[in-house]
């Protein structure tokens, strides 16, 4: 029997979930909250996830399958409070033990906890560049001008891409990715998002820089929201869990329109770490 047959049939063979509509609705309830851009229905995804949480646990690979108890993971963790987060992340530790959810969902809500930590300490005082804060939100509203669904246009919105990338790069070679303490957590997050929309022709010229981060703790954080199956190694990157420089950290190819576009991976681009589509580009 030729290879791709035998593959078919080896899974074919797996078993299901145990709860196939819980596997059904998890990835329905990621979708809500990284994808609906409303808030009413996001706040009542978050909740019924967390009393999803309060009244079986963390949900394992053998009741919803190995991608929605990872989705589990992620909405349960990523929401808050701080001891809410932690509950979370100490049964995600004790079922990893047992193999019960996949080990990169624990990656994922360390790294989350971890990224609260450092905003909590960059709330405490000003950002120590207010000026550049101010030039990246002044980047950011032509940015998002070009983006808005109303009249959208995609030249225009290309044009303005093409007119934000020299000062962006400008902004990367003079002060790395600007970081939470630098400009505040705000402006950080608008300066990835904005540098997610360049588009460097595919794999040629990107951002680089020979200044590394000289807080690789503090570094900022992309908090765009994430779709249901962005690429695992991405999320953790973009999540703070690897520990890069600036001087082999840099962007991929990406755009951006009006709306959220549904990210599509498979196993082998999460284990490579490779962009899944124009739009989940990430560190």
């Amino acid at each position: 029997m030729p290879l791709p047959q035998l593959l078919a049939a080896f899974v074919a063979l797996q078993p299901g979930p145990k709860d196939p509509a819980l596997a059904e609705r998890i990835p329905q309830l990621l979708h809500t909250v990284y994808g609906s851009g409303d808030e009413g229905q996001t706040a009542a995804a978050i909740d019924e996830a967390r009393q999803l949480f309060l009244k079986r646990g963390l949900l394992t690979v053998a009741e919803v399958g190995d991608e929605a108890a990872y989705q589990f993971v992620v909405l349960t963790c990523s929401p808050g409070p701080e001891e809410f987060q932690a509950r979370v992340l100490a049964e995600a530790k004790r079922a990893r033990a047992r193999r019960a959810v996949p080990p990169d969902a624990v990656l994922y809500c360390e790294a989350r906890a971890r990224q609260e930590r450092v905003k909590d300490r960059a709330r405490l005082h000003p950002p120590a560049d207010p000026a550049l804060r101010d030039e990246i939100r002044r980047l950011y509203t032509g940015d998002q001008a070009v983006r808005q669904a109303t009249g959208f246009d995609i030249e225009r919105m290309t044009r303005m891409d093409r007119e934000n990338a020299r000062p962006l790069e400008a902004i990367f070679e003079s002060h790395g990715v600007p970081t939470y303490d630098m400009v505040g957590i705000e402006a950080a997050s608008m300066f990835v998002a904005m540098v997610q929309h360049r588009r460097p022709n595919c794999g040629g010229a990107s951002f680089r820089s020979s200044r590394p981060t000289s807080r690789p703790d503090r570094r900022m954080q992309p908090t765009t929201r994430w779709s249901t199956t962005v690429p695992r190694a991405k999320r953790a990157e973009s999540s703070g869990t690897a520990r890069t420089s600036n001087a082999t950290r840099r962007t991929r190819c990406c755009t951006r329109g009006p709306s959220r576009t549904k990210r599509t991976s498979t196993r082998a681009a999460r284990a490579s770490g490779s962009c899944a589509s124009p739009s989940t580009c990430a560190w």
